[in-house]
């Protein structure tokens, strides 16, 4: 007796052309899309639809094990959730991948050359289903999975209806395998993406700890250089109340003595706005500068830690230098960073030197603008050129107590500055000379 469902595997089957436009539909249908689990979506859609059967399921090879895991079913076999294992060999899929060909069986139960774990056979019996059609899928030639088909008890499968899953097979297999390259790239894509973050975040943690540390080095210096003032604050002041209380205030004097303590207390007031800047956790935030306000600024930072290695301390930076467009925080982090290298560098009669200077414009380059050097120079026993190079990666240091993450932050917060760039040049017994290049500015 023929089935209705045997009629209509055959009836697809003998329609001239009918078969083929429903292969080439589903295939472009299958290249619209690069994610695994839609293109096994449409596989099995494609081929239950196009044979006219219960269910059918797309099966990944795991190529550790070699047994095959669903990824997608349609019809009847959507009981079978995504993740579902055949071990390898069992079933007339396993049969398939193991001899690498179609195979067909009107009764899976009956077949002798299909085996089954008791608790897939209990799954089996649950469906209802017995006919089955399974093909591998080769690709790159590879076994990477298999396609399965299943009807009712008595369906036969026809040379035509293998013929046609055949040819859907080999444009599966391909649509198959660039989804699984495709989300392999996805996820190594994920993965370095979180790992640049997690790096990222590491730095600017590593960043903020190297800053804080420093800061507490910074922390006495500051208090001297504050010091200074308030002494002179406090002498003027005592000399005014002296002079008041005796009624022989001299009002040219008194102009004097004011423009003293206004010159005091602007000194101070430059020393805890550089503290400040210095210290504050921050998102890059380009703003114009004053670059000569900028040196000041850390150079009253840096001035006690001169002192004390008897250091002499110069300012070289006029005062109509141009702006330049950086964040003030990471500028005096890195003028702070270069300087104290410097300092530590050098012993008694060292000399560092803070210097702003305009570099012209390149020729022959149409809308350039000046750039803008700041230079920190120290007089110290400078760097050997073979390790010149190698002065800016992590962890490396001269120090004995140093963690040699100092260049290494200088140079990022530098690159993170609007086309700012930073160089070195060094000599045995000569010194050593950090530049900063970056383009000047009239906002």
């Amino acid at each position: 007796m023929t089935t209705s469902r045997q009629r209509s595997g055959s009836s697809l089957a003998h329609r001239p052309g009918a078969p083929w436009e429903a292969l080439t539909e589903i295939t472009r249908l299958i290249s619209r899309s690069l994610a695994v689990k839609d293109v096994a979506a449409a596989i099995c859609e494609g081929v239950t639809a196009l044979l006219g059967v219960m269910g059918a399921a797309v099966l990944r090879r795991d190529q550790a094990s070699a047994d095959l895991v669903v990824v997608a079913a349609s019809g009847e076999l959507r009981a079978l959730e995504a993740g579902y294992i055949f071990p390898a060999g069992t079933s007339v899929v396993g049969a398939s991948v193991r001899d690498g060909k179609a195979i067909a069986t009107a009764d899976l139960f009956h077949d002798p050359r299909f085996v089954f774990t008791p608790g897939l056979r209990a799954r089996i019996e649950r469906l209802g289903y017995r006919a089955g059609l399974a093909l591998p899928l080769i690709a790159d030639e590879k076994v990477i999975g298999a396609i399965g088909i299943v009807d009712a008890t008595g369906r036969v499968f026809s040379d035509d209806d293998v013929k046609i899953a055949s040819a859907f097979a080999d444009h599966a297999a391909v649509a198959l395998l660039n989804a699984e390259l495709f989300d392999r790239e996805r996820r190594a894509r994920a993965e370095a993406e979180a790992t640049t973050r997690m790096l990222a975040e590491r730095e600017a943690q590593l960043r903020q700890s190297r800053k804080m540390e420093a800061l507490g080095q910074l922390a006495s210096g500051v208090a001297h250089e504050l010091r200074n003032p308030l002494t002179v604050i406090d002498a003027r002041l005592q000399l005014l109340e002296r002079q008041l209380a005796a009624g022989s205030v001299d009002v040219p004097a008194l102009g004097k003595q004011l423009a003293s303590l206004q010159e005091a207390a602007g000194r101070m007031t430059r020393i805890v706005q550089g503290l400040s800047a210095y210290s504050r956790p921050s998102k890059t935030q380009p703003v114009p500068l004053n670059v000569r306000d900028l040196l000041t600024s850390a150079s009253e930072l840096v001035a006690h830690a001169a002192g004390v290695r008897s250091v002499s301390l110069e300012l070289d930076a006029p005062a109509d230098l141009p702006a330049v467009l950086a964040d003030r925080s990471e500028m005096m982090q890195v003028l702070v960073n270069l300087a104290t290298n410097g300092i530590e560098a050098m012993g008694p009669g060292g000399r560092l030197v803070l210097r702003g200077r305009v570099e012209p414009a390149a020729t022959g380059t149409p809308g350039s603008a000046p750039a803008v050097v700041i230079e920190v120079e120290d007089s110290g026993p400078g760097i050997a050129e073979d390790t010149l190079a190698t002065i800016w990666e992590p962890f490396y240091t001269t120090k004995a107590e140093g963690t040699g993450l100092g260049l290494s932050i200088v140079r990022g917060l530098v690159r993170k500055q609007p086309g700012a760039s930073i160089s070195v040049e060094s000599a045995r017994g000569k010194g050593t000379t950090f530049a900063l290049r970056m383009p000047s500015t009239t906002a």
